[in-house]
């Protein structure tokens, strides 16, 4: 087999094996529905018309949405709007049309699926994922000036698309969207747009040769501010939660907890870009965050937020917002990304009305402005090309 089919399939059974040893069998997804089918409609229909020149983005459309930020940055950076792709059209008539050419392949899709694995020894999952990524070796084939860029979140789909692009020999960006991703990229690419030193080695660990590019705009640190303070009165308080916060008794429990140690303070849930849990029913005195308010508003009018396992709460820390790392938000374990084990996050495992105080104690004290400016200087020194330079893969010039 192609050594780009073998990385798609251990990179996909992987993560398979970490969801359920993560999440066990509580999710409906994981208990019903094969793994290549939760992420195969990404790649099912020609995704985009042909001979297409620019990066193509994947995106759901949401205004702060990790595929619209990486758009709006691209923008910022010179990228023209129409080379930027991101797959999914707000034309109602061309989703109708996406839907019905998914049906009438369906029915082949499983027909060549029994077939192959009867003839090899691989599960259906695996026959899925070598069919998904021969479907983006066709979308690349008709588009050859198109340049996937494959976000850091390294779902299966764009895993497959990357993987697409190596047997391709076409060049793919990695983007480097968590501060916390140290691992290897999975796949070879031929540059990477960075955030701090754990992204430039996840990126070069492979791929020695790949051209890093500096990441501008509202998701890059220009460097941390004074140690966060409470005011005298807290008034609101932020909850920001991961994408596998499912709205489960227990998580809905944990809201309750906070917005009662915080009396009359307004709490606000703000929900993973991807959660359809819009009209979940909160407890009282919780309600949701503006679905299309960025990270940075959000974070600027809390006096302090609860976090589960997300990579922002980091973030909030570096531009100056209290955050406590609380369990039970999320079926994760308790400080899965270990900001709180680096004391660089303060972390609670249970809330209380003391929260508050110890949060203040620690983020006031002279220790941690060290350790968070320490931090930064270590992992935000590092050499790259502006991002305005990126734009010259798609002409061809030299960067």
């Amino acid at each position: 087999m192609k050594t780009h089919l073998l990385i798609a399939i251990r990179y996909v059974r992987r993560r398979e094996k970490e969801a359920r040893a993560q999440c066990g069998t509580s999710s409906w997804l994981l208990r019903n529905v094969p793994a290549w089918a939760r992420y195969q409609y990404l790649a099912i229909p020609p995704l985009l018309r042909g001979n297409l020149c620019g990066f193509y983005v994947p995106s759901n459309g949401l205004p702060a949405s990790k595929g619209q930020i990486t758009r709006a940055e691209l923008s910022d950076a010179g990228v023209e709007e129409k080379r930027l792709h991101p797959g999914i059209s707000k034309n109602g008539y061309l989703r109708i049309r996406r839907v019905f050419r998914l049906l009438v392949k369906l029915p082949w899709l499983i027909i060549m699926s029994r077939r192959l694995s009867k003839k090899a020894n691989y599960s259906k999952n695996d026959i899925g994922i070598v069919l998904a990524t021969l479907v983006f070796e066709r979308i690349l084939d008709r588009n050859p000036n198109l340049i996937p860029v494959v976000n850091s979140d390294l779902s299966p789909a764009q895993v497959l698309l990357a993987c697409a692009a190596q047997s391709k020999g076409r060049p793919s960006i990695w983007w480097q969207d968590d501060y916390h991703y140290s691992e290897a990229v999975p796949f070879k690419t031929a540059a990477g747009a960075i955030l701090n030193r754990n992204g430039l080695g996840a990126l070069t660990a492979r791929n020695p040769g790949a051209l890093a590019f500096r990441r501008i705009g509202s998701t890059a640190v220009s460097g941390p501010r004074d140690a966060p303070s409470f005011p005298a009165i807290i008034q609101s308080v932020g909850v920001a939660v991961n994408g596998l916060f499912s709205g489960s008794d227990t998580e809905l429990a944990t809201l309750a907890q906070i917005r009662r140690v915080f009396g009359d303070a307004i709490v606000e849930l703000r929900l993973h870009p991807t959660s359809s849990l819009a009209t979940l029913s909160l407890p009282d005195g919780v309600k949701f965050a503006p679905l299309d308010e960025s990270v940075e508003n959000f974070a600027s009018r809390m006096h302090i937020v609860f976090c589960g396992n997300s990579a922002i709460q980091y973030k909030m820390v570096l531009a100056g917002t209290p955050v406590v790392h609380t369990p039970k938000l999320d079926p994760l374990k308790y400080d899965v990304y270990r900001y709180v084990d680096r004391n660089l996050v303060f972390g609670s495992e249970h809330v209380t009305a003391a929260t508050a105080d110890e949060s203040i104690k620690f983020y006031a004290s002279a220790e941690f402005k060290k350790r968070i400016e320490d931090d930064f200087k270590s992992q935000f020194d590092f050499d790259a090309f502006p991002l305005s330079d990126i734009k010259k893969l798609i002409s061809g010039e030299a960067v």
